[in-house]
């Protein structure tokens, strides 16, 4: 049992002389993304010691102090790296010996780059390089476990510049549509990173979709910033479609290409409406009689919901001898509806009928809208 042991532990410690000392970075943190450190990562650099470096070797390093330095730039080829993280005030990175374990790992935190920066090093790529204090004056350059050079530093969160449709809080929107720019390239990954817009069904309206999610996944051209992006009709991967005359909640939940999150409701109480507008009914307070050239009628035009035109009204009353028709110029607004209209009628030569009856009502110029610009037709 002697002899088995002692072969063991000299083909372990041979296995230590035929390796090389290793110094590899590894970023860690719930989302993590090559390339990259954002706002959940910290960096382990961890060194092991191989060959003559081990405890016992011919060099043996292992009981000399480990320094550790970073280095920014604006391009990915970091040249300069020689701020000595042991020197930081608030966040220092201690000087460690690798002991008789042959490894150390050092952990570097965001707060830790920022000091070292002297700002918030946002944009900037960051490396690293190491020394033992037997030779202060022989560096090691720290490579990337995930293959890559250096890291860039990103932890601003993603978000959007504008979202034009929905365009507002406590509204009616007649297209199942978002039209949307986020303020920077977006992630996506499914079952991951996935950005999606969630339209969440509340008590507005008529409530009939309470709490039910309806979501749409982007993907492709959705995740780009630059211009507003129009998805027309949205078609969502979870969730059926949007229910007539039922409010919503529209959220957006956004991760950028490092995989910072963010989300939040842009639109509250938006109820989707895609019913034209109607007239229901047409009343009069005048009495009834006989009415002769000149007489004034006032009649009032009654609307299923709150409308506005952007143009001319042309009433059209039926008569048994010539018809009369009565021009309404635009009224209301998209942002004050009304639900009725009222107009006077002055009686003509040649209006005739026992029965004042309106044949038609068209617009010559422009629309009659309900307030989710739904245009009666």
């Amino acid at each position: 049992m002697r002899s088995i042991n002692k072969l063991l532990a000299f083909t372990i410690f041979a296995s230590l002389l035929n390796a090389q000392t290793t110094y590899v970075s590894t970023m860690t943190g719930d989302r993590v993304v090559t390339g990259y450190f954002n706002e959940t990562n910290s960096v382990s650099i961890i060194v092991t010691l191989g060959g003559t470096d081990v405890d016992g070797g011919a060099s043996d390093k292992s009981d000399q102090y480990i320094e550790l330095y970073v280095g920014f730039n604006s391009t990915a080829t970091v040249s300069t790296i020689a701020t000595q993280m042991s020197g930081l005030g608030s966040n220092p990175v201690a000087a460690a010996k690798a002991g008789a374990d042959n490894t150390h790992t050092f952990t570097v935190s965001s707060a830790a780059l920022i000091e070292a920066y002297g700002a918030s090093p946002e944009g900037k790529y960051f490396d690293f390089k190491v020394n033992f204090s037997g030779d202060v004056n022989t560096y090691f350059a720290v490579t990337p476990s995930d293959g890559g050079t250096a890291h860039k530093f990103d932890n601003d969160d993603p978000g959007l510049n504008n979202l034009s449709y929905p365009n507002g809080n406590n509204i009616r929107f007649k297209d199942q549509k978002v039209t949307y720019q986020p303020d920077e390239d977006l992630f996506q990954t499914p079952a991951t990173y996935q950005s999606y817009v969630r339209f969440l069904g509340d008590n507005s309206g008529s409530g009939a979709d309470n709490g039910n999610s309806h979501i749409y996944n982007f993907s492709g051209g959705d995740l780009n910033t630059g211009s507003n992006i129009t998805k027309n009709p949205i078609s969502f991967s979870s969730g059926n479609d949007l229910i007539d005359g039922a409010g919503y909640d529209v959220a957006f939940f956004l991760y950028d290409v490092a995989g910072n999150y963010y989300e939040a409701t842009w639109r509250s109480n938006v109820i989707y409406d895609k019913t034209a507008p109607r007239i229901s009914s047409a009343t009069t307070a005048s009495s009834d009689g006989t009415y002769k050239k000149d007489d004034q009628i006032s009649v009032t035009l009654n609307f299923s919901e709150g409308v506005y035109t952007s143009g001319v009204m042309d009433v059209t009353f039926t008569m048994d001898g010539d018809d009369a028709t009565v021009q309404i110029a635009s009224f209301a607004s998209s942002g004050s509806p009304v639900t009725s209209k009222t107009f006077t009628y002055t009686v003509l030569n040649g209006n005739v009928t026992s029965d004042l009856t309106i044949g038609s009502v068209s617009m010559s110029s422009g629309s009659l809208f309900d307030a989710a610009d739904n245009a009666m037709s």
